[in-house]
């Protein structure tokens, strides 16, 4: 698990941006020798947030996978 936090920014051109806080899980399972499987959720509680004024960024996101090695 981690977690990102950006304070409120601003500048003389735009309106700034609030504060945000973004939580990010990881996780990856070795099923046996030399096969894992392995997943991986951004923006957990699924925030609305900007890291720049006018750019929207992403909704949750999953991704799975299964990683081998000979």
């Amino acid at each position: 698990l981690s977690m990102t936090y950006n304070g409120k920014e601003s500048d003389k051109y735009t309106p700034g941006t609030d504060s945000w806080t973004r939580f990010d899980l990881k996780a990856a399972y070795e099923i046996k020798d030399g096969i894992e499987i392995y997943g991986r959720i951004d923006n957990l509680f699924n925030r609305e947030y900007q890291q720049i004024h006018g750019y929207g960024t992403p909704d949750r996101s999953a991704y799975v996978g299964v990683r081998g090695s000979f």
